[in-house]
């Protein structure tokens, strides 16, 4: 970061620090005595990981610094974090609801019988963990965990083995993501557009408002949002019909793998921590007030650090200019202007078919796609 900023010229400088997300993701463990995967041992690593933030902190002092007053620094993350108790597995829960259905063919029924016996990725993970074998999770790139998953897939009960001829909704994504199996955009869709599709998504929410925790009897799912209330644009379609969010969010839903584990609900293992809806904002520089951001969302980020480069606001951007975070003086100074949007996207951006389809792989091993 330090030679990019004083051997380039600039006008708008951006990094990211991947260690502060992969640290909680590792180590919350050690960080909070109450998760079970916490070990009296863990204690002497606490220190090391206040270090680290420590250091981080000192490493934006400095640059905070070196790029002076006139600069606006702003520190964000996309997300805020906390522990992970339980995971969730959606596939599962929709099959023992009735939504998903199994082929019946003779190697489905091989696969179901392993799945039975507990013959699931989270078994393989296990065993890979009392091998020694942990680091190895964290340093494969994405296309070997691609491939990786791929195997999986052909070895274990998968969507490969589901008869989309008699499913009605799966599950796809680590946060709560339900799509109906839908005639028309699914390959194989066989839920109606419409009146039969409201009924189906319906009974979904409906039976998602009931799941319960079987340890504690507390229901589990907090907020649920049909697709059109979340989302807009041409592309709505294309979104899950149904995302839900526990009401704890130490729960945590797994879709990276249709069938992670034979069970529904699970003690967490491998991760300790996750994300939260709440993360962190912080400014300084030209223009900014002392004071407490209030309001703020994501999508406003955008906007007000094309606000603070002096760029006009195309009318049709997500998100707003934040204007509390500045001063009385440098708002009358410098008035917020637009610019017709509708803008489009130019060429893929220089991306070949070939590289749309490898990004694509790479979502899709994130758990994005």
């Amino acid at each position: 970061m330090n030679y990019l900023l004083e051997n380039y010229d600039w006008d708008f400088f951006m990094f990211h620090i991947l260690g502060i997300d992969r640290i909680q993701h590792e180590l919350w463990h050690i960080l909070d005595h109450k998760h079970h995967a916490h070990k009296e041992g863990d204690k002497r690593y606490r220190r090391r990981i206040v270090e680290y933030f420590q250091r981080v902190d000192q490493g934006l002092g400095e640059i905070v610094e070196k790029v002076g007053d006139d600069t606006v620094v702003m520190i964000m993350s996309d997300h805020g974090f906390g522990p992970i108790y339980k995971f969730m597995s959606f596939n599962v829960w929709l099959l023992k609801e009735g939504f998903l259905k199994l082929k019946r063919g003779p190697i489905t029924l091989l696969k179901r019988a392993f799945y039975r016996a507990g013959m699931t990725p989270e078994l393989g993970y296990k065993i890979a963990m009392k091998l020694g074998l942990g680091s190895v999770r964290v340093s494969k790139d994405l296309e070997e965990r691609s491939r990786l998953f791929a195997f999986i897939n052909r070895l274990l009960l998968s969507f490969n083995n589901v008869d989309w001829s008699r499913t009605i909704a799966y599950s796809k994504g680590n946060y709560g993501q339900i799509f109906i199996n839908l005639r028309g955009r699914e390959p194989f869709g066989i839920v109606e557009p419409g009146k039969e599709y409201e009924e189906a998504r319906e009974e979904i929410i409906r039976r998602l408002k009931e799941i319960k925790d079987p340890d504690t009897g507390e229901r589990i799912i907090g907020e649920i949002y049909r697709c059109e209330e979340i989302y807009h644009g041409k592309h709505l379609g294309e979104a899950p019909d149904i995302s839900f969010l526990p009401k704890d969010m130490s729960y945590k839903a797994l879709g990276t793998l249709a069938f992670m584990s034979k069970e529904f609900i699970r003690d967490s293992y491998g991760l300790s921590g996750d994300r939260r809806m709440k993360g962190i904002l912080i400014c300084s520089g030209r223009g900014i007030k002392r004071g407490k951001i209030e309001g703020a969302n994501i999508v406003d980020l955008a906007p007000t650090i094309l606000y603070i480069m002096g760029e006009k606001i195309p009318e049709d951007m997500d998100g707003k200019v934040l204007t509390g975070i500045f001063t009385e003086e440098h708002l009358r100074a410098n008035p917020i202007e637009f610019t017709e949007g509708g803008g489009e996207q130019v060429g893929g951006f220089g991306c070949s078919p070939e590289d749309i389809e490898e990004i694509k792989a790479r979502l899709r091993t994130l758990g994005y796609v």
